[in-house]
């Protein structure tokens, strides 16, 4: 597996995998703690070693398998990442000889054989999802479109605790896009569509979207209809319901269109 697997990045698709083909973001679920579910803390809840000493035997095959996987990682300039890698994989082979069946070593050593590198967890153990990095990872159109209004969504309901990832919202949509707000109003290209979510970041203190459901989805165009509660600064908390609309050129949303 490791000569013939190991970060080699093969085709996938796996709905029950959050696939990142960003790097930095990749870490950011890899090493923060800033996170709702430490990969490191769920991976040394589920630590197979203490379990299983290894006798010395083990230890001396297991020091020619360490070295593969250094000259592995090296080779695809991945080394940066061998501890997690060693440490995970050790943990796979334990639950495979100790037959522990260990639902998260299952799923690891499977993203693995795959060629891909999981690097965390979305949500809160069991619950979620597990995040792999992937980054020749290309999706279908319909998947692609998914993504991009996911990861603005997921933006959007944290920008007002986080305001420096403004610029990471912002990136989503195309140089000459556009928001129309539910008032009408126009805001066109990326400085007016930054105004457009600074002033949500000005007025408000929290933004919680409670539910989304979709209404369209072609390859330019995606409609959700979503519920969320904002608190405002003044201390008010309101609850409102809107369609958002996206036209999506290019990889990028070059329009949205928000309905009440």
């Amino acid at each position: 597996m490791i000569n013939n697997k190991l970060f080699e990045f093969d085709p996938i698709e796996n709905d029950d995998w959050e696939i990142l083909t960003d790097q930095q973001k990749a870490e950011i679920y890899l090493y923060n703690d800033d996170v709702e579910q430490v990969w490191l803390d769920l991976r040394e809840k589920n630590d197979l070693d203490w379990d299983f000493p290894r006798n010395q035997d083990e230890e001396t095959q297991w020091r020619y398998v360490q070295k593969d996987i250094l000259q592995k990682l090296q080779k695809a300039g991945y080394e940066a990442y061998y501890d997690e890698v060693e440490y995970d994989l050790l943990n796979c082979y334990l639950n495979i000889k100790h037959r522990q069946n260990n639902p998260l070593w299952n799923m690891i050593f499977k993203a693995y054989k795959k060629g891909a590198f999981p690097c965390g967890w979305k949500g809160e153990y069991p619950n979620g999802k597990l995040i792999v990095f992937h980054p020749k990872y290309q999706p279908n159109t319909i998947q692609k479109l998914h993504d991009l209004v996911a990861d603005f969504f997921e933006k959007l309901e944290i920008i007002i605790q986080n305001s420096i990832i403004l610029d990471d919202l912002c990136n989503l949509f195309d140089e000459k896009g556009e928001i129309v707000s539910d008032k009408g109003e126009e805001h066109i290209g990326i400085e007016k569509i930054k105004t457009f979510f600074q002033k949500i970041i000005q007025e408000n203190t929290e933004t919680k979207y409670l539910w989304q459901k979709q209404l369209t989805n072609n390859k330019n165009y995606f409609a959700v209809r979503t519920g969320f509660v904002i608190k405002t600064k003044n201390g008010a908390i309101r609850a409102e319901t809107k369609t958002m609309a996206f036209d999506i050129k290019n990889g990028k949303i070059y329009s949205l269109e928000i309905v009440k």
